[in-house]
């Protein structure tokens, strides 16, 4: 596919005049394609290559049009705007009622901008018309014009009103980017058992829970389902059914154009699949690579594969309401891919339409990206906010005018560019945005590191909220993150179908005690600050009641017999793990009967070691184990016995 801007050059070289067109209309999920036919008269075609490989068709003659049939309950142009851009007409089925002028001319060059029609038609078959009606200016008379007409890339694209309807009918979506804190990548999550555990993304889960968090986003790794699909999808359902006991809706995404391990650009090498190597702690993500890398991803060949991803994927998963919505690519054209990367962000939207969902899609506009044809397939805005509360205010009144409902889908980052929790969450409620910050739980991403920081401690943090251990890093943004989360229904005005929210005057700062969630408007009462977090709970670590988020030691909710958390399925009494000791010389000691097995964490919950045996026995660790502080949990014949106190291995031999 050649550049655009070579493309843009090409044409205004050949023609002194001239206006684009990406005709395109939204329909219905079928099977029957679009036609498109042109007038005898005032059309010839040109020679070169589209954008997106379609061919060209150049009108200099007011009232040449051209038609496109096809079945749908929605109709849009998708064009671009510039100095020299005429005026067109749109009309469906011929009914003047339908009749709508589209004036492309704009001061400065926009590409690919969206006009809607008309919508809630009746299911087809449709005909609508496109026709050169005039010049803007002097210098604007021809419209050079490209029709895709080979497949229909948006075939049910989700009307605004069904959107809205989506949107409305869930709470307040609140969440985080997960992936867990012993993983240094998403690949590293999928492809084994070794990394994680489920009592690992209990722990986490459950933390997120008690925040007030109900969403995440997850990073899928098309090279994990590529070698064992079913594996692949064994593990993500296992997940979904971890994330649903917490009362988590889980976002996917497929495609990831990111990648911190090299630079950027063609020379980055793809993902992979084994070891992924040890974390540089002052690095952010250093071990972060794309889903499944740029050779990939530019490669035309490998896209039948993909085409199988993801709609296996969508096959098993795209009616399950344990899904919130499908995140299809995340960060297209990053890493110094450019544009190049769109021809797939459109594949992935094809491919998922062909087979249909309950959950919208969407593709998040990141950086300002001056190519909007992928994001404005979309069923639901989606952004990412990395800017300072004024930044984000004006970005969220910029998307306003899709009509649809904003999702931010990555905030959070401190320092430069400036994010203030107290702030920033208000303004999400007042203007009724969803939002998924970055990462919560510090752990081997090393997300607290920012995106310029290489060796030296950075404070304040870039991201993350809460220590490994599930301490606040800022007790004041807890405290908001709670205030804010405790009440998630938004009072939408009735009778509207897009985001106006019904007004109310209060005080919309966490940071008082004259605090109200539900304000949309602040009045100037906020007067009085609050002291600083202080939350009673038990501080022991070997207590299932153990709340990490505590400040405040509770003995009596230690000895409590009600759980904090869900105990995993088949927990049994924690006297069993007297069967296990830990004796000299790095060998465990099993002083019990039955089939044992062991398995050793260390500090930040990563497996590292992991046996079985029939006691009464001796286990060797092994010469490789590091002299450091570990936790054992322990499984007797099968059954989960329990996690023991921590020790330290320091006679390494």
């Amino acid at each position: 596919m050649k550049d655009n801007l070579s493309i843009f050059n090409k044409i205004r070289r050949r023609y002194a005049c001239w206006s684009w067109l990406l005709l395109f209309i939204l329909v219905v999920a079928g099977s029957s394609f679009g036609q498109v036919t042109f007038s005898s008269t005032g059309w010839k075609q040109w020679s070169g290559d589209g954008p997106w490989g379609a061919v060209l068709h150049l009108s200099s003659t007011s009232g040449a049009t051209a038609t496109i049939q096809d079945t749908g309950t929605e109709a849009f142009i998708i064009h671009k705007a510039g100095p020299d851009c005429g005026i067109l007409q749109v009309v469906v089925d011929g009914n003047a009622a339908t009749m709508k002028e589209v004036d492309t001319y704009a001061p400065a060059v926009l590409w690919n901008m969206k006009t809607v029609v008309i919508s809630n038609l009746a299911n087809g078959p449709h005909t609508i018309t496109v026709t050169v009606t005039g010049r803007k200016n002097s210098a604007s008379s021809d419209a050079l014009v490209q029709m895709i007409d080979y497949w229909t890339l948006g075939r049910g694209m989700w009307s605004t009103e069904r959107a809205w309807a989506w949107y409305k009918g869930n709470p307040w979506i609140v969440g985080w980017n997960y992936t867990p804190t012993t993983c240094v990548n998403a690949t590293e999550w999928w492809q084994d058992e070794i990394h994680v555990s489920d009592s690992s993304i209990h722990r986490e889960l459950g933390i997120g829970e008690q925040l007030g968090y109900n969403s995440i986003i997850v990073y899928l790794q098309y090279l994990v389902w590529e070698k064992d699909s079913a594996y692949c999808k064994e593990r993500f359902s296992h997940f979904l059914e971890l994330a649903d006991s917490h009362h988590f809706k889980v976002t996917p995404t497929f495609f990831d154009d990111v990648n911190f391990v090299c630079g950027s650009g063609d020379d980055c090498g793809n993902s992979h699949l084994g070891d992924q190597g040890e974390p540089d702690p002052g690095k952010l993500m250093s071990q972060w690579g794309g889903s499944p890398g740029p050779s990939y991803v530019l490669d035309a060949n490998m896209r039948p594969k993909f085409k199988r991803y993801v709609q296996d994927f969508i096959r098993t998963y795209g009616q399950d309401d344990r899904i919130l919505m499908w995140n299809l690519y995340n960060e297209p054209s990053n890493s110094g891919l450019g544009t190049r990367t769109f021809p797939l962000v459109e594949l992935a939207f094809q491919w998922a339409r062909e087979i249909g969902t309950s959950q919208p899609l969407t593709v998040s506009e990141w950086t300002g990206q001056n190519n909007g044809w992928p994001y404005n397939m979309s069923d639901v805005c989606s952004f990412h906010g990395y800017y300072g509360n004024s930044g984000l205010n004006a970005a969220i009144r910029k998307f306003r005018a899709t009509q649809r409902p904003i999702l931010c889908t990555e905030w959070l980052a401190r320092g430069s560019p400036g994010t203030d929790i107290p702030k920033d969450l208000p303004l999400f409620k007042r203007l009724g945005v969803g939002n998924f910050c970055w990462s919560v739980i510090n752990g081997r991403m090393h997300c607290e590191r920012s995106w310029t920081s290489y060796g030296s401690y950075n404070d304040p943090w870039f991201h993350d909220i809460l220590y490994n251990d599930g301490k606040p890093y800022r007790a004041v943004e807890v405290d908001a993150i709670r205030r804010n989360l405790a009440h998630k229904t938004l009072n939408w005005q009735p009778g509207t179908t897009d985001g106006a929210l019904v007004e109310k005057r209060g005080c919309t700062d966490p940071r008082y005690a004259q605090f109200d969630s539900m304000a949309t408007v602040d009045d100037g009462s906020c007067t009085t600050l609050l002291p600083p977090l202080v939350v009673k709970g038990c501080l022991d670590p070997e207590s299932k009641n153990y709340n990490p988020l505590a400040t405040e030691n509770d003995e009596d909710m230690c000895n409590a017999t009600a759980l904090m958390q869900p105990q995993q399925a088949g927990q049994t009494s924690r006297s069993l793990v007297e069967a296990v000791h830990f004796i000299s010389k790095n060998r465990i000691g099993i002083s019990g009967e039955g089939t044992i097995r062991v398995e050793l964490f260390s500090m930040n919950g990563r497996l590292v070691w992991s046996t079985a045996g029939t006691g009464p026995c001796t286990m060797a660790i092994g010469d490789r184990m590091q002299n450091g502080v570990y936790f054992l949990r322990v499984f007797r014949n099968g059954v989960y016995a329990g996690v023991s106190p921590r020790f330290t291995i320091t006679d390494k031999h």
